[in-house]
């Protein structure tokens, strides 16, 4: 797979790196020995500003590992291939290396954009000079704090300021930030908390209850408490009494500006950890790394058209548009996020008016089997099945979780769903695989019908058969509300579980005409 990455090296810039060979040497990162590279680079590789300079130039360039430096760590077998000869000699450090990072985005808004708005929230406006100042403060503080590489700070914030500075001040204290759903209830939280351990919890003052439940529940767990600093409005600090509550000007203005930045080791350290769901079984934590970050960053501000300093108006919430990397994204173009505390829609068109607004839009570190599992061979196994169509678009067809396997036959639940979906008297439907003796699972269709609407199961099932062939008709239809949670998203996991404990009470006569 060819990416393209760029490494400043004695003022060229070499594209076009091999990054199945460059994974082989990464993997020898955390030892405390040189590396040469004498292998990185394609032969097809362009350098740009003096490429009429000779291999033999690049060997003047040499640089020894430090004790302290895992940058230069580990010495890699020199590989027997013709196309990397162009860098023989040339040793991976500082002067050729830097692991891709979003930190750096804002280093460089600083210097081009220094005096672009850069975040509008109210009567209230930073700089990119300014929003970078305070970042830094706020890692400073963070440091103090004795967070470090390794550590991870969650936030329960809405669309404020706050929370696009710790995207960029959590991981430049050398952390991992994690964005909790402001939705979740002290239930789910303390469950969340339990499970990632942040050592810092920023949350909202207006969901200050919420985590204040969540922690309390902590008490019965091993989990060590978090710290919970308290975002208020800006220029306007509330006086906490309890000793684990602290106030996020305070905490900031704790910090230098002049703090030196922890950067990853590794570009693939994690920068975030976020949670899914939870609709088909308990919520996951999922990591997006620096480089993750720095590359879909990139594109996605391509993608969007934004190009030359836009004016983003924050209508999605900022723990969900992490996993785009929106939050890292406006420092690349000097963009300015115009941030919503309620979105609402009084609150969205008087603020595109208001700002000129060009652009807005209306995914553990612990469990390891399950990371493996995931990306076995390094690829990750997202289980979608998807058909090519013959103008050459792609269609995901379903999940390999949604399938029935019935009597041999492989059924996708989600064309079942369409089918009873058309009925004109349902609102709405999931299908899940009910165990069942003869055929090993049949299809069990939870349907929640339109308000005065009544049919019977067979009147569905009747409809299904007319529709498609019969063995993908449902054999048990339960009507009944379907289980939601905070983000409304149906628990697909509970409906599972259910239709495992009917036993054979909705069941038609096992009959199946083909």
């Amino acid at each position: 797979m060819e990416v393209y990455d760029y490494l400043g090296l004695a003022g060229l810039k070499l594209r076009t790196l091999n990054y199945n060979v460059f994974d082989e040497f990464r993997a020898l990162l955390h030892k405390d020995t040189t590396i040469t590279m004498n292998m990185i680079m394609k032969s097809n590789t362009r350098l740009y500003r003096g490429s009429h300079k000779t291999a033999k130039h690049y060997s003047k360039f040499r640089c020894e590992s430090s004790a302290k430096s895992s940058l230069l760590a580990g010495t890699m077998e020199e590989l027997q291939h013709e196309s990397w000869k162009p860098l023989k000699g040339i040793v991976l450090c500082s002067a050729n290396y830097v692991p891709l990072t979003p930190i750096s985005f804002l280093d460089r808004a600083a210097l081009v954009y220094s005096k672009r708005i850069s975040i509008i929230y109210g009567s209230i406006k930073y700089t990119w000079e300014e929003t970078h100042r305070r970042c830094m403060k706020l890692a400073s503080a963070l440091n103090n704090f004795g967070v470090s590489r390794g550590d991870v700070v969650a936030t329960l914030a809405p669309n404020v300021p706050a929370m696009l500075e710790l995207h960029f001040a959590i991981p430049m204290a050398g952390a991992t930030i994690c964005p909790f759903d402001i939705r979740l209830d002290p239930n789910m939280l303390s469950t969340l908390l339990n499970h990632s351990k942040p050592k810092i919890l920023f949350v909202d003052y207006q969901l200050q209850q919420i985590a204040t439940e969540a922690v309390n529940l902590l008490k019965n767990t091993h989990s060590k408490a978090p710290l919970i600093i308290v975002i208020s409005e800006p220029n306007y600090r509330r006086p906490f009494k309890h000793i684990r509550k602290h106030d996020y000007e305070s905490f900031l203005e704790d910090g230098v500006a002049e703090f030196s930045i922890v950067r990853p080791h590794h570009e693939c350290d994690p920068i975030s950890l976020n949670y899914t769901y939870g609709t088909t079984s308990s919520p996951e934590g999922v990591i997006c790394s620096h480089r993750g970050a720095y590359l879909t960053s990139l594109s996605s501000m391509f993608i969007h058209g934004m190009i030359e300093m836009p004016t983003y108006l924050w209508t999605l919430p900022m723990f969900q548009c992490n996993g785009w990397s929106f939050t890292w994204g406006l420092a690349i173009v000097g963009g300015t996020n115009v941030c919503l505390r309620s979105v609402t829609p009084k609150e969205i068109f008087d603020n595109i008016v208001i700002h000129n607004v060009s652009h807005y839009m209306c995914g553990a570190p612990t469990i390891t089997k399950a990371t493996k599992e995931a990306f076995e061979g390094g690829w990750n196994r997202s289980g979608d099945l998807p058909i090519e169509h013959r103008n050459g678009g792609i269609q995901v067809m379903d999940h390999s979780n949604n399938i029935v396997i019935s009597g041999g036959e492989n059924i996708s639940m989600i064309q079942v769903e369409t089918v009873i979906y058309s009925h004109p008297a349902v609102l709405e439907v999931e299908v899940v695989a009910k165990p069942d003796e003869h055929w090993g699972q049949t299809p069990c269709a939870f349907v929640k019908l339109k308000e005065g609407v009544h049919v019977d199961a067979n009147e569905i099932i009747d409809y299904f058969r007319d529709r498609i062939p019969h063995y993908m008709a449902p054999m048990t239809v339960i009507f009944e509300d379907l289980p939601r949670n905070l983000s409304a998203k149906v628990q697909k996991f509970l409906l599972k579980e259910k239709a495992k404990n009917l036993g054979g009470t909705f069941f038609l006569p096992k009959t199946r005409p083909s």
